[in-house]
Formats: C-alpha cells, sequence, structure tokens
C-alpha cells in the first residue's frame, strides 16, 4: 500500500508499505478520501509540539471497512465510515466527565499513531462511524471538521438572541459560522474584528499559540466573562452525522480543491500560500 509520510520536518515521502493488518478490536478502512487540515501542514514544516516523526499523517478521512480483527462484527465489513481521531482510555478522570479529547492517555491518529493519508488505514472499531448511504463521501469526509465546531459551540450553548464573534474565517471559523447558523439558528455571526463592548460574553479559545498573552482580570470580572477552550472534539461525530442528515450544514461551501494523493505536496502548498482562494483541500486515494 502506499503512505504519505513525513519522515522529519519539511521531508514528505510516499511509501510502499505492508498492508496493514487490524489488531483485535480494529478495523482497517480502505481510504476514499482525506483532508488536509492545518495540523497537518504544522507536523510537515514542524510546528506540531505533540507529533513525534516519522508519521503518516492526515486526521480527517473516510473509506469503507475492509477487513476487521478479532471481537469485531464481521458484518461490519462493507460499511462507509468516518474516523474520529481521537483515541482515548475510557477510564481516566477527564474520560469519566466526558472528556475523552482531553484523555490523560490521548493518542490522535495523525499525530501520535499514523493516520489516515494512506490507501489503508487502522482504527478502533469504535471510532469508525456509519455513514448513511443518502450522505455523499465528499461529505462524509467533513465530518471531522465539522465536530471541531461542535464541540467549540457546545461548550456555550448559543442561543438565537446571541451575537456571536468568529475572529479568523479559516476553514474552522467558516464551520463554526455554518454550525451557528444552521444550527442554532443565531441570527448574528460576524466574522474579522472584534467587540470592544460586551458584558456578560462567552469566550471560546480554539488553536496551539504558544505565544504569551496579557489578560488584565478587571476586563473579565467587571464584564462577568466566561472564556472556554476547545480541543479535538468530545464524541461529536455522531451529532455531525445528524447534522448532515437533516442537512443543516453544507460542506460543499468549504470545499474548494481536490488533488489525487500523489500530488499531496503541491495540495500542501496550495494549501498554506493561497488562503483567500483556498479553503478545505481535499485529497482522493481509492475511486
Amino acid at each position: 500500500m502506499k503512505s504519505i509520510v513525513i519522515e522529519k520536518p519539511n521531508t514528505l515521502t510516499i511509501e510502499t508499505r505492508a498492508l496493514l493488518q487490524p489488531a483485535s478490536g480494529e478495523v482497517r478502512i480502505k481510504v476514499k478520501l482525506a483532508g488536509i487540515c492545518g495540523s497537518d501542514s504544522h507536523i510537515y514544516r514542524g510546528h506540531n509540539p505533540f507529533a513525534k516523526y516519522p508519521r503518516v499523517i492526515g486526521h480527517e478521512f473516510f473509506g469503507v471497512i475492509d477487513a476487521v480483527g478479532d471481537n469485531v462484527n464481521r458484518d461490519r465489513i462493507g460499511e462507509r465510515v468516518s474516523v474520529d481521531p481521537v483515541i482515548s482510555c475510557g477510564h481516566c478522570y477527564p474520560c469519566s466527565v466526558g472528556k475523552p479529547n482531553v484523555c490523560t492517555l490521548l493518542v490522535v491518529l495523525g499525530v501520535h499513531r499514523d493516520g489516515g493519508f494512506s490507501e489503508y488505514a487502522v482504527a478502533p472499531a469504535r471510532n469508525a462511524h456509519r455513514i448513511p448511504d443518502n450522505i455523499a463521501d465528499h461529505h462524509a469526509v467533513m465530518v471531522e471538521p465539522f465536530t471541531i465546531a461542535a464541540n467549540v459551540t457546545g461548550q456555550v450553548n448559543p442561543t438565537e438572541q446571541d451575537v456571536a464573534l468568529i475572529y479568523g474565517a479559516g476553514p474552522m471559523g467558516l464551520t463554526t459560522v455554518q454550525a451557528l447558523k444552521g444550527v442554532y439558528q443565531v441570527k448574528t455571526v460576524i466574522v474579522v474584528d472584534r467587540i470592544e463592548e460586551s458584558p456578560a460574553a462567552r469566550i471560546v479559545l480554539m488553536g496551539f499559540s504558544s505565544d504569551p498573552c496579557e489578560i488584565v482580570q478587571q476586563g473579565i470580572t467587571g464584564k462577568e466573562l466566561a472564556i472556554y477552550s476547545s480541543r479535538l472534539n468530545a464524541n461529536k461525530f455522531p451529532v455531525v452525522i445528524d447534522w448532515l442528515n437533516k442537512g443543516l450544514i453544507d460542506p460543499d461551501k468549504l470545499i474548494t480543491h481536490t488533488f489525487d494523493y500523489q500530488h499531496v505536496t503541491d495540495a500542501i502548498e496550495l494549501f498554506e500560500k493561497d488562503q483567500r482562494q483556498c479553503c478545505k483541500v481535499l485529497l482522493t486515494f481509492a475511486k
């Protein structure tokens, strides 16, 4: 099988590897489509502090189960699935309070363990979510990006009366806009600039900047602001699949380019350099 491997920062190769075999409790997915995320670019460029090299990147991927390990129902072979890259232990304190995305033993496909930029990938069976027949392949591969929006919005439970500010209009910002408007019916969504006066606001931080920042406590307590953070997703795949089923979100508005996986370097360069014309870039594997 062919796999896209980051050998070390700024060194990408397409390797021929032995076909993966699913372990007990795992499924093997014949990958059809995968999406490029900013974190894939960060791993490629050596800016992701969590990545281990060499690494098959890719945590947004969709395909068909073609093999199962022990203790997995063979009836799952042939299922169309989107894969949740968040692998958690299920037993630690964060897992016990519904936060598997910050599990003390967290493993993320494509970061800590080989991911989906490959003709075949393996994952725990519980992480492979069946996609209904009425959802198109190119929508199914977009489930993971929208789970980030589901996690963000789930932190603050928006209402129609809220005024929502999205500071940053990249793919994650735009998925959040769709969730706010399509799912929560928020009437006023502002993108790009800041609102100086907004008492009782809820603020959600997303992203991994290591730059220090200064916060004046009086500005927070004086307005009784609530500050949340959001990482990855906490079991949001069924939520987003339901949104797609109900037509509440439209991935077509975000997908701008598609490349054959053999042209992955061109795809990543476009993703990095042309953010005016480029939003979500997909890679095709199996037809």
